[in-house]
């Protein structure tokens, strides 16, 4: 799973220190079906409303209508609703105390 910008860096700090092998044995990794929850989260969460720069909740007619097209991938319809609603709460408080740490630095 990849975290962007963050993971490169790190990544690279790893690469610096010749210490690859470690990068990868401490990064997680996902089974197949969380990936697949994981991509629909990203999807979902590409289409989201944001607020003064902050993420606001996926809706969730946005989560049934992606249901309704594309299935909920092998998990029962209400807890791909509950997963993906927990993912985006996290993401959520981890973008929002991003933002923070950058306008407190400003």
């Amino acid at each position: 799973m990849g975290y962007g910008d963050k993971e490169n860096q790190i990544k690279l700090m790893y690469e610096q220190m010749g210490q690859v092998e470690e990068f990868y044995k401490i990064k997680p990794e996902l089974t197949s079906s969380q990936l697949i929850l994981m991509s629909s989260f990203n999807r979902l969460s590409q289409e989201r409303n944001t607020e003064g720069g902050a993420p606001l909740k996926i809706r969730d007619k946005d989560i049934h209508y992606y249901q309704s097209c594309n299935g909920s991938h092998g998990y029962a319809p209400d807890l791909f609703v509950i997963a993906i609603r927990e993912i985006d709460q996290e993401y959520i408080t981890l973008r929002c105390e991003e933002i923070k740490r950058k306008t407190k630095g400003k």
